[in-house]
């Protein structure tokens, strides 16, 4: 009989990691050999095509994304435009995956494809902007990669082409930035938040603001301040719209219990190792400024918005990209070679700990299609006697 909670479950996690683990200590081995580099280049980024492409339906999300994708209609047959526009996913979402389903009307080769994409532009970035190709895959894989990769479909292709958009955020080229981040709010609405940032992200936040960022989020974090409820209490008061007052009811229900838990440790410790390294890292390349403010936004939202946890969490992940960037490159800040090793030990430990924790439930109970999965209706038993005591 199968249990909610077994760490036999993040079995396959943990060993993907560690294979992920062995590849950059290999590479780091071989250093100066750009063949044997490029082979352990093309594994790794084959290894997590097959191991996140073709998986079965593992965490959450895919309760609505399958059903929603064996609904659509193709190029050839049905009502396109009345499937795009009343649709309940965002229009450019909808068109994408009916032009894939047109030629490959299956779902699992839709992920596949939809993998294939999210790890071509990872790869592209990793290689722009780190030293550490696979310590990016790393920290991308153990730091809320997969949760990105394996529920939220929409919000990855948003994350993308933000990433691509980039390159011309930090060459001031509005125009091209702007286009690329509306065909993201496209995917997913919560993009748009990308746009404003163009305006600022780019610039160095003074020492002393970067501190009182850290005080003031901890203060508010740690004593449950709850100053998002007064603020919308008073606007409603103003407003008097009652569907308002419901809707701010339920999303302050909504708060997590603050517990210390082992993602508040991470969040601090994260921004301790960040701040102490980030002349260094923006010295070695100014676009760190850009990731560094991304984290800072990234724990903002976490600790500041933790009374409306949907909004916290959904656009928390937007800009959790920042350590996919910034672990690798603080790295490759670190000199001594002693210091390094110290680092990657208790980092990988961490790392491995923090993924057995993270898929220790049913709902991560992992499968491929290379070996048989299970069907969405098995998968559909779980969810519905489980997911109600699962923080997934």
């Amino acid at each position: 009989m199968s249990t909610e909670i077994s760490l036999s479950y993040s079995i396959p996690y943990i060993v993907f990691l560690l294979v992920l683990m062995i590849l950059f200590f290999k590479r780091n081995e071989n250093v100066n050999n750009s063949k044997s580099n490029t082979q352990i280049d093309v594994i790794t980024i084959l290894l997590l095509l097959i191991f996140i492409g073709l998986r079965g339906h593992i965490y959450s999300d895919w309760m609505s994304y399958y059903p929603r994708f064996e609904s659509l209609p193709t190029l050839w047959s049905g009502d396109i435009l009345k499937a795009i526009l009343i649709g309940d996913m965002e229009p450019g979402f909808l068109l994408y995956a009916i032009i894939i389903k047109s030629f490959f009307p299956n779902y699992f080769i839709w992920v596949f494809i939809n993998t294939v994409i999210d790890l071509w532009v990872l790869q592209w970035i990793f290689k722009k902007y780190t030293n550490y190709y696979v310590l990016a895959f790393i920290v991308f894989f153990a730091m809320n990669g997969l949760m990105i990769e394996f529920n939220l479909y929409r919000n990855a292709k948003a994350i993308m082409l933000f990433l691509i958009s980039v390159e011309y955020l930090r060459n001031r080229k509005f125009v091209p930035y702007l286009i690329l981040n509306l065909i993201g709010a496209c995917f997913h609405y919560s993009a748009f938040i990308f746009i404003p940032l163009y305006f600022f992200i780019h610039l160095k936040v003074p020492r002393l603001l970067v501190w009182a960022i850290f005080i003031v989020s901890n203060l508010i974090f740690l004593l449950q301040i709850k100053w998002i409820g007064l603020f919308l209490g008073d606007l409603v008061s103003i407003i008097n719209i009652s569907m308002i007052a419901e809707k701010t009811a339920i999303y302050s229900d909504s708060a997590s219990e603050f517990v210390f838990s082992l993602g508040y440790f991470e969040r601090v410790f994260s921004f301790l190792f960040f701040a102490f390294f980030y002349n260094k890292i923006i010295n070695e390349n100014p676009v760190n400024i850009i990731f560094f403010n991304l984290f800072l936004l990234y724990f903002l939202f976490i600790f500041c918005f933790y009374e409306i946890s949907v909004f916290s969490e959904r656009f928390s992940f937007l800009f959790c990209i920042s350590y996919w960037i910034l672990y690798p490159n603080v790295y490759t800040a670190i000199i001594q070679k002693r210091t390094k090793y110290i680092f990657l030990g208790v980092f990988f430990l961490f790392l491995l700990f923090k993924t057995a924790a993270a898929n220790k439930n049913i709902l991560a109970r992992y499968d491929n299609v290379l070996w048989g999965i299970r069907s969405f209706d098995e998968r559909t038993i779980d969810f519905d006697q489980y997911s109600d005591f699962i923080d997934q």
